[in-house]
């Protein structure tokens, strides 16, 4: 029992401690215990070998990675500076007119043009403001509008929902000059702000 708990105790010393001599302990074990010492001292050589040349690779490409990381680390800089632009100028510049293009579905409003002073109503009633005629929307089945300082829209609590950019909303979203909207399955139609 002394014998193998002074093998595990010499194990861990050479894991922990290699630079300790593998010779001062073998006169003291047996012969199968020097064998199995020597094979833990041969695998911990090889493993220190790798260690050694994986710590040379890294410090001669120390360079490499840093300058990879360095230029990473610029563009995430530069990307969130412009995104920061954008959205400042959204909120700097008020659009005061709505645009929408149709892309899908049968539209039956006259106007494709709308002054942004009240809120739009889009729907299937006539009394709306964007109608369409399809059998899945709603009588009112949306609303643009403006809250602070943007565009938003809101959906009406509709059966078959309202998208931005194929993604189904269920609060109000602000819009983007560009931007898709879905009514259900067969309505699309894109929306734009124009400045006068």
């Amino acid at each position: 029992m002394k014998n193998k708990i002074w093998m595990v105790w010499m194990a861990c010393v050479l894991i922990f401690c290699p630079e300790v001599p593998v010779y001062a302990a073998q006169d003291t074990l047996y012969a199968k215990e020097e064998n199995l010492l020597s094979d833990i001292s041969h695998r911990l050589q090889s493993w220190d070998g790798w260690r050694t040349g994986l710590l040379e690779n890294i410090r001669e490409n120390l360079l490499v990675y840093g300058a990879l990381l360095a230029g990473i680390m610029i563009l995430i800089v530069a990307l969130i500076v412009i995104l920061r632009k954008v959205s400042c100028a959204d909120k700097k510049i008020l659009p005061n007119h709505l645009c929408i293009e149709v892309l899908s579905g049968q539209y039956a409003s006259k106007k494709k043009n709308f002054t942004m002073g009240r809120t739009l109503i889009i729907g299937s009633e006539k009394a709306c403001d964007i109608i369409w005629r399809e059998p899945e929307v709603s009588g009112q089945n949306a609303r643009i509008f403006m809250h602070e300082e943007a565009i938003r829209i809101e959906d009406l609590d509709s059966p078959c929902g309202t998208a931005i950019n194929g993604m189904r909303i269920f609060a109000p979203n602000r819009l983007r000059s560009g931007d898709v909207v879905s009514i259900g399955e067969k309505v699309q139609f894109r929306v734009y702000f124009d400045m006068q």
